[in-house]
């Protein structure tokens, strides 16, 4: 028996699930980037009212800034899902995209900061922050351990600088530091907050069910794969993926010429061999037409008792 090393081909195999996945997982994403972009657009708004309603100024400028970062947001969730598809996607835009929307994540806490003369730490009360959090959760959905460490890293170490640079220890809250108090803890703010830990939520939740899913398909291709490698020979085994399958679909004439080879006298001479001769007697035929047939072109079908089936003109040029 010929016992051949199937690794690679399990490789190349997990290697085209795992892309295939992450390009799904890059429009799941840009789905998700535009939907939370909304709700927050959609919450921003209702707190814009409020403030220009009490006659707050400066929060009212600092909201519309936000509804802008809001709706750079969405078109940067847009634009990601134009790019997942399967003739656009590129592993490097998922980079792109991802600094993109630290950035503006960024920009949005570096507002809530930097408006108004009062402590950085009130940033932390903001419904952003679970923003930040959704952010580095969505990065599950993915199989790209790198974009994630980076990407979380980088996020982290922004907002606790912008959350810990002018934290005022010690000082009195001035009233218009109650009055922003009231502000972010007003329903809109925590509707912001129920819906943003619901998209969490749903986040991992989506996370979990993607790789049981990725699991499953490995296990049922590798399943396939084996029952493949049962009844074709492996150097004919990357002709039926998917992109194989299209082209023999398609059809086309090739000229090839099928070869069966046997020991002559076999019987014969098998009565004079002890089981452990036959085997090594057998192993060096196999052997030498393997050899034989590979370097003129051709590949071993099967072996069956002292005979091979042999092919030549099938494999591509």
């Amino acid at each position: 028996m010929i016992v051949m090393d199937s690794t690679p081909n399990t490789v190349s195999l997990a290697q085209r699930m795992i892309a295939r996945s992450d390009r799904q997982a890059e429009r799941l994403i840009g789905v998700l980037r535009a939907a939370i972009a909304a709700i927050l657009f959609v919450g921003l708004t209702m707190l814009l009212s409020q403030a220009e309603a009490t006659g707050i100024e400066a929060r009212s400028f600092e909201l519309m800034l936000l509804l802008f970062g809001a709706a750079s947001y969405f078109c940067v969730g847009i634009a990601t899902v134009y790019f997942s598809s399967p003739e656009r996607f590129k592993p490097w835009r998922s980079w792109v995209f991802n600094f993109a929307e630290i950035a503006l994540l960024a920009f949005q806490i570096f507002v809530d900061v930097a408006v108004g003369d009062r402590s950085s730490l009130m940033s932390l009360a903001s419904p952003l922050l679970l923003l930040a959090a959704i952010v580095i959760c969505i990065q599950a959905l993915r199989y790209r351990l790198d974009l994630h460490i980076v990407s979380a890293v980088v996020l982290i170490a922004i907002i606790a600088v912008l959350v810990f640079h002018d934290a005022k220890v010690g000082m009195p809250f001035s009233p218009a530091a109650l009055e922003e108090f009231q502000v972010l803890y007003s329903p809109p703010p925590n509707v912001m907050r129920l819906v943003m830990l619901s998209a969490l939520a749903l986040i991992i939740g989506i996370a979990v069910w993607r790789s049981n899913r990725l699991v499953r398909e490995v296990a049922r291709e590798t399943g396939l794969a084996e029952n493949q490698k049962r009844f074709l020979p492996r150097e004919l085994l990357d002709r039926v993926d998917d992109a194989g399958m299209r082209s023999l679909r398609a059809g086309e004439e090739r000229h090839i010429v099928v070869t069966f080879i046997d020991i002559r006298g076999f019987t014969a001479l098998s009565e004079t061999m002890s089981t452990k001769e036959m085997a090594n007697f057998l192993g060096s035929f196999r052997l030498r037409v393997m050899d034989s047939v590979v370097n003129n072109g051709g590949l071993i079908d099967k072996f069956i008792g002292d005979g091979a089936l042999a092919i030549f003109g099938l494999q591509s040029d």
